[in-house]
């Protein structure tokens, strides 16, 4: 059997702690993997391009925490495309990162929100 632990990104340097210990509860639990998004639908909280872009730097330090972090406990985590950033997008974000600790979960259905093709997303 396999058990999937769903976990919250840590929203600042305050929050690496907390994440830290959702990943031992979760191993604890015997959870063999870890996952999570961003949360954030951007056309439903942005209306301008200007306000998504500096959002853009703050998913970058979450993900910069999150391999700090899932280093620190030798777990990885697949990380969703939630109708934030499309998957070419997310794939640049993860690349930037150099860890074998963070992949992605492609979401299909979340691709038709963004209006991209699911076979192409997936490509």
């Amino acid at each position: 059997m396999t058990i999937e632990a769903s976990l919250r990104l840590p929203q600042g340097i305050g929050d690496v702690d907390r994440f830290i210990q959702e990943f031992q509860i979760g191993k604890e639990a015997e959870a063999t993997s870890f996952h999570t998004l961003v949360g954030h639908r951007h056309g439903e909280i942005f209306t301008k391009l200007s306000d998504f872009e500096p959002w853009k730097g703050t998913v970058r330090r979450m993900l910069e925490l999150t391999e700090t972090a899932t280093r620190k406990v030798s777990v990885q985590i697949a990380i969703e495309n939630h109708q934030d950033f499309q998957v070419a997008e997310w794939v640049v974000l993860v690349k930037l990162m150099h860890s074998p600790q963070i992949g992605l979960c492609p979401d299909t259905s979340c691709s038709l929100g963004f209006l991209e093709f699911p076979l192409e997303a997936a490509r």
